[in-house]
């Protein structure tokens, strides 16, 4: 899918990657929504199982990282490329 997104140019569709996002948000939303309904939204202090909590932190991590993409896509947030570059060595 990736290459779908990213042109000839190296310039990304920023359409398909938006759709890309939502379906990925979607999907994912389903997967926490399970969850939460299977533990009752979490009224009785019931303890996950440790393949469902993995799960639930999987899908929570992806839809709060597709949000954000989406949000530097629309220009509603900025993405500072020098607070990636270490002076480490």
């Amino acid at each position: 899918m990736s290459e779908e997104i990213i042109a000839d140019n190296n310039q990304i569709d920023i359409k398909k990657h938006k759709k890309f996002l939502n379906k990925k948000i979607i999907q994912y939303n389903k997967v926490t929504d399970r969850l939460d309904a299977k533990y009752n939204y979490f009224e009785n202090d019931e303890e996950m199982s440790v393949g469902d909590e993995k799960s639930y932190s999987f899908a929570d991590g992806i839809i709060c990282e597709a949000y954000l993409y989406l949000s530097i896509l629309n220009k509603k947030r900025y993405l500072n490329k020098e607070s990636y570059i270490s002076d480490f060595k």
